[in-house]
């Protein structure tokens, strides 16, 4: 179990890496372009001086239109933009990892099978799946350093007699579990177990 864990947080690691590492180019190109000033030029013709009429309304006079170059500034200069990247959370990346004491990964390995063991022999009962009954039984026992169970408790009933009763038994048919592991070095551990019955 703890191999799996290390396992699937290897995998989230390095598929974050790879996505970081791919997105790179796509950062680059989304820098925005420092637009220089345009010249324009303009150009006007200069048109020949119409003939003198005579008439009595007001002389008008034109004015001699020179050629002009103007330069046209930008309406605002464009910055690029900073491209800001978010880091992942940490909270996601990060997990605590200590080093396990070699007592606490053998008792962590022998729960493990014990509750598959259990997991395994847990049968619904018919007439509580026929009823549409559901609930969790908590159970405390004790395993001895032969592997044998010894006093099963219920700490929490279900609320149905059919159902705490099946979670005894269930505990019972899985006896005999494996001897304790002899690097605990004591005569007994307790398990506490939770069997849950909910129809699908």
């Amino acid at each position: 179990m703890l191999e799996n864990k290390i396992t699937g947080i290897s995998f989230f690691l390095s598929l974050t890496a790879h996505l970081l590492f791919l997105s790179l180019p796509a950062i680059n190109s989304l820098t925005s372009y420092k637009l220089s000033p345009m010249k324009i030029e303009v150009k006007t013709e200069k048109y020949a001086s119409l003939p003198k009429i005579n008439h009595t309304g007001d002389e008008k006079k034109i004015k001699e239109v020179t050629e002009e170059s103007k330069q046209i500034e930008p309406l605002h200069k464009l910055q690029p933009e900073e491209v800001v990247m978010e880091a992942p959370l940490k909270e996601l990346i990060e997990e605590k990892v200590e080093a396990i004491d070699p007592n606490q990964e053998a008792m962590l390995r022998f729960q493990d099978i014990v509750k598959q063991k259990i997991e395994e022999k847990k049968e619904y009962p018919a007439e509580a799946r026929g009823q549409g009954i559901e609930g969790i039984v908590y159970l405390r026992f004790t395993i001895l350093s032969d592997g044998q169970t010894d006093k099963i408790k219920i700490i929490k009933s279900s609320g149905y007699k059919i159902l705490d009763q099946s979670a005894v038994n269930t505990v019972r048919k899985a006896n005999l579990f494996p001897p304790l592991p002899e690097e605990l070095n004591i005569p007994c551990v307790q398990i506490q177990v939770n069997l849950v019955y909910t129809l699908k």
